[in-house]
């Protein structure tokens, strides 16, 4: 992962754009802040995938016809997966949703 460093108002605040609350992190050092900044990339990956998830809870209900079904239950399983390729939410490749 390529070192992101910490950018300083004019105040001394940290500031960047890709991780609005960064408060606590002036006295950490690089390592530390690299794990935080994955770490903040990773849930953030998660949290888009379980909007994605939240969207098609309706196509396993009980009557849903089971080719639906098999359709987004594959989608869905594809979107779960997701964080075993990727650790960034700006590099996904998204599986495509069933139609």
């Amino acid at each position: 992962m390529e070192d992101i460093k910490l950018v300083y108002d004019d105040k001394g605040n940290i500031c960047n754009d890709n991780f609005p609350d960064m408060s606590g992190w002036k006295d950490l050092s690089q390592p530390e802040i690299d794990v935080k900044i994955k770490e903040d990339s990773l849930n953030h990956l998660r949290n888009t995938r379980t909007q994605k998830l939240e969207t098609t809870d309706w196509s396993q209900l009980e009557d849903v016809p089971e080719e639906t079904k098999l359709k987004y239950k594959n989608y869905r399983q594809s979107l779960r997966d997701i964080t075993i390729d990727y650790t960034n939410v700006n590099s996904v490749i998204w599986p495509e949703e069933p139609k």
